[in-house]
């Protein structure tokens, strides 16, 4: 989020929203979030406990249509040394 903010739960919560459409749409492409993760059990501590992460999000393509446009492919996000995929389709 562009401004921290207190939640008053046990949890925080991210909200990732993508305004790129489909994976087609951009296939193929590699894109790396950054976030700063703050944490505390009040505001005055939460700047204490403060950590960057970032995440590579790579969309590959695996298969394409007469037009030559992406129909098929893995989106692979990584963070922190882990990853996962998955497929997807147009």
């Amino acid at each position: 989020m562009s401004k921290p903010n207190q939640h008053k739960g046990d949890c925080g919560t991210d909200h990732i929203s993508n305004h790129n459409g489909p994976p087609s749409r951009v296939a193929p492409c590699t894109d790396t979030t950054f976030q700063t993760i703050f944490a505390g059990p009040t505001e005055a501590e939460v700047e204490k406990c403060k950590y960057q992460n970032s995440q590579v999000i790579d969309v590959t393509v695996t298969k394409r249509d007469s037009n030559n446009k992406p129909t098929a492919g893995k989106v692979i996000p990584t963070s922190a040394k882990r990853s996962t995929d998955c497929e997807w389709t147009a």
